[in-house]
């Protein structure tokens, strides 16, 4: 499912001494004289971090998603971020505008809302299925975590979004 230009992507060698491409990648380093990638894998991790960076609001809403900047900025081709920007246009994140280019989705008020609406009634569903099924680890699991968020706020930290609440009760109702 390539174009003919994503085959120059399709080997990239990332020389040992470019740390920066792996870490902006998130790549574990790997003391080696290279690091052979497929194009599959460096178009999944770029969709990651720029998924990442769309959700953690480091690229706003409504702002143009330049591949050309992108690409130098990574020192990929620009093979990856076309898979990347289509696969975040596929899920609603980026819009993409002929002659334009691709931005970040922009919400309005009313679809936050209903968001949080559908957000909140499966978070409940969820909760329901957990209380039914889950394990005693499971329940440990869930009570640490709330135990130790309260620590942190009550010692004036703030909330420690890295503890994920939401995805310990989702895995105890399955």
């Amino acid at each position: 499912p390539y174009a003919a230009t994503d085959l120059v992507a399709c080997c990239v060698s990332v020389p040992s001494d470019d740390l920066r491409r792996a870490e902006l990648l998130k790549l574990r380093y790997v003391p080696s004289d290279a690091l052979t990638l497929t194009a599959t894998y460096l178009g999944t991790q770029t969709t990651r971090l720029l998924r990442t960076q769309i959700l953690e609001g480091a690229v706003a809403g409504g702002q143009r998603v330049n591949e050309v900047t992108l690409a130098q900025q990574l020192g990929l081709s620009r093979g990856p971020i076309r898979e990347a920007v289509k696969q975040l246009a596929s899920e609603g994140l980026l819009e993409l505008q002929p002659k334009r280019g691709a931005f970040v989705r922009s919400f309005s008020a009313r679809e936050l809302v209903d968001l949080y609406a559908l957000r909140t009634t499966l978070e409940v569903f969820a909760a329901r299925l957990a209380a039914e099924k889950r394990t005693k680890q499971q329940l440990a699991a869930l009570r640490a975590s709330i135990t130790q968020a309260q620590q942190q706020l009550a010692a004036g930290a703030p909330y420690p979004w890295d503890r994920d609440l939401h995805r310990l009760v989702v895995e105890a109702a399955d």
